[in-house]
């Protein structure tokens, strides 16, 4: 999965972001960037320790991009 794919995926969602969220958020590109496939998984984890689901299509999103991000 690329930045592009998890940043539509959360955006389709409706995620309310804090100051913090939407700072990783916005760094997707430049971490798969450095990173490829790993940066962008290791953004995930930073993206959702700040975000919370607060609905079932969101909470199904944060449990597919987490699952995702914790495979290796």
């Amino acid at each position: 999965m690329n930045a592009r794919e998890v940043m539509t995926k959360i955006r389709k969602a409706g995620f309310k972001m804090n100051v913090y969220a939407h700072s990783y958020f916005n760094a997707f590109p430049n971490a798969e960037l450095e990173y490829g496939e790993d940066g962008v998984r290791t953004q995930i984890l930073y993206f959702f320790s700040n975000a919370k689901a607060m609905n079932a299509e969101q909470k199904a999103v944060k449990e597919e991009l987490m699952k995702y991000a914790q495979k290796r």
